[in-house]
């Protein structure tokens, strides 16, 4: 194992490097927040692959790095079971691989991602092949590029120049000489030059000279092949909560986060936030005193009105998505106990109701009454400023 460390430490470092470098790039496109779960997972394979000569030993750490990896990432603000995550993110792969579903993509899609990481980390420690990897992550972060328009100009030399040193490292045998000196300074040199020639006349001339192909293939309708798929994973429209930061390009979101059984249409929200900041809304901080504790039942009157309700409408949400907030519409809204073991904690500043644990699989029933306005009222009704707390 010794022996075996010391011809392959220099590789595993430099992997290390490279793997991070790249998978970072891709965890911020798919919205992953976490990025020291995506080190560690590329530390800990780049470790087992330095020091474990045997690949049942790698493997026996493989799992474990990969399920925990994975884990973390899904991981949303509460604490459920392995089975339960199981469950759901092997129905979410099926259904991503079979049917094209779009339920729980990022988290999807990174665990495709993660895996064929380590598939690329074995075949290199196996067959000593480093070029492969480095055209993977160059072609991946250029389409990246292309499709949601990240500037890759650094990640993609500071890969090439980790594949150079890595180049210099294999065939060395990890005896540091001049000529592996050398090349480390002409790699170094290489990355500036690239980063530099970006602000260079160069830049320009080959924007001129490239004028005439990307006019052909504006023609043949690739530029609008890309813009039709592009920002997929950026700012998009469709049912969510956070409005903090509005603006920028927009793409329709029809993924399927709840459906409701009803009879009559309704508006669902999730809460009403207080102050607007330029550049989206938020709540203050001190509506967060004015929470009811949580009780297994729940009974809503809407604010200030004093007429009657129509006929009371029993509905049932069913969520396809983790989460502990409960969307709630317009009227007397009233949710019974008895479910479960669920208790419901309601803002009365913000109207937001919050379920103290993921309701997964299990029905929320509730039933509403809506106010029952005549025309004549609505016309009399005078025009009523709001306060302060609204701005």
């Amino acid at each position: 194992m010794i022996k075996y460390f010391k011809e392959n430490w220099a590789l595993g470092i430099l992997s290390f490097f490279m793997y991070s470098v790249a998978l970072t790039e891709i965890a911020l496109v798919f919205d992953v927040e976490n990025l020291t779960i995506i080190w560690l997972f590329v530390g800990g394979i780049s470790l087992a692959v330095s020091l474990l000569p045997y690949f049942l030993l790698r493997l026996m750490l493989y799992i474990p790095l990969y399920v925990m990896t994975l884990y973390s990432l899904s991981f949303s603000g509460y604490l459920y079971s392995f089975s339960y995550f199981f469950t759901d993110w092997f129905r979410s792969l099926f259904a991503f691989i079979f049917e094209g579903s779009s339920d729980h993509y990022n988290l999807t899609i990174m665990s495709i991602i993660l895996f064929v990481i380590i598939l690329l980390l074995e075949w290199q420690v196996t067959t000593t092949t480093i070029t492969p990897q480095m055209l993977f992550f160059v072609g991946y972060l250029l389409l990246l590029n292309e499709f949601n328009d990240l500037s890759v100009t650094v990640p993609i030399v500071m890969i090439v120049s980790i594949y150079l040193i890595e180049r210099v490292v294999v065939h060395s045998e990890v005896k540091i000489n001049s000529m592996m000196l050398l090349s480390i300074c002409l790699a170094l040199f290489i990355a500036i030059a690239s980063i530099y020639v970006q602000y260079m006349p160069v830049k320009s001339a080959l924007i001129t000279a490239s004028a005439p192909l990307r006019q052909e293939l504006d023609k043949r309708g690739v530029y609008e092949f890309i813009n039709e798929h592009k920002f997929r994973f950026m700012a998009r429209t469709g049912f969510g909560e956070d409005d903090s930061q509005l603006g920028g390009p927009v793409k329709d979101d029809d993924t399927l986060v709840f459906d409701v059984k009803q009879k009559t249409p309704r508006y669902w929200r999730v809460e009403s936030k207080m102050e607007y900041t330029g550049k989206g809304w938020v709540n203050k901080d001190s509506s967060i005193s004015e929470t009811r504790e949580p009780t297994p039942s729940l009974l809503i009157n809407p604010e200030g009105y004093t007429n009657s309700y129509k006929e009371p409408e029993d509905l049932m949400l069913h969520f396809y998505y983790d989460n502990t907030y409960l969307p709630i519409s317009y009227g007397k809204v009233s949710l019974p106990g008895n479910q479960g073991r669920i208790l419901y904690k309601y803002n009365e500043t913000t109207d937001r109701v919050n379920m103290n644990q993921n309701p997964g699989s299990q029905d929320i029933i509730m039933s509403i009454e809506s106010p029952d306005y005549e025309e004549e009222t609505l016309q009399q009704a005078k025009l009523v400023v709001p306060d302060e707390q609204y701005t």
